[in-house]
């Protein structure tokens, strides 16, 4: 089975793969990744822009290769739920060439300030979060190094991700998937 992820970067293709080897539907799998457009900004703000991101990244990697099984799409971004309480979560979205499989993971809360800095001045959570000395690096996650001390990281949300959008993979017949 081969299946192509939208991006190129080697933590989610990894956190890709260990996700799917929980599963023996998944057994002969071949994995790979490719460089595709989001079509959304680079730190996406809510559910609909994160999951179109997903899904425009699994769409997307689907016509790089020759008949794939499956793309699949991740994308990471910031929730506002009531009472302007911030969120981390990360969309994963399934793609076989006409129906699309969404998941999602969990949420993480995130500070106040870090979370008005990204939407003050348009930027990226990680490098908010090394302006405001919360993480030692752009590069490092802000929610592994410094928020959860090392409990939670992309990973785990990654995994997650995956983990709900094969259900309805693995039973389609109760769901109507389109």
């Amino acid at each position: 089975m081969k299946i192509i992820i939208g991006t190129k970067n080697e933590g989610k293709l990894r956190a890709v793969s260990t996700a799917l080897r929980n599963y023996s539907f998944f057994d002969n799998y071949s994995i790979d990744g490719t460089d595709v457009s989001s079509g959304v900004n680079a730190q996406p703000i809510g559910f609909d822009e994160i999951y179109s991101g997903a899904r425009n990244r699994a769409v997307n990697a689907f016509s790089k290769v020759e008949s794939p099984r499956y793309s699949i799409g991740i994308e990471g971004g910031i929730v506002v739920m009531p009472n302007n309480m911030f969120h981390n979560v990360t969309a994963c979205v399934f793609y076989d060439g006409s129906a699309v499989y969404p998941g999602f993971s969990s949420l993480f809360p995130l500070p106040r300030t870090l979370s008005e800095l990204v939407l003050s001045e348009s930027i990226e959570l990680d490098k908010a979060a090394y302006r405001l000395g919360i993480t030692s690096s752009e590069r490092v996650g802000a929610v592994s190094e410094s928020l959860s001390d090392g409990m939670v990281n992309r990973s785990i949300f990654i995994g997650e991700a995956v983990r709900n959008a094969v259900i309805p993979i693995l039973k389609n017949n109760r769901y109507n998937v389109k």
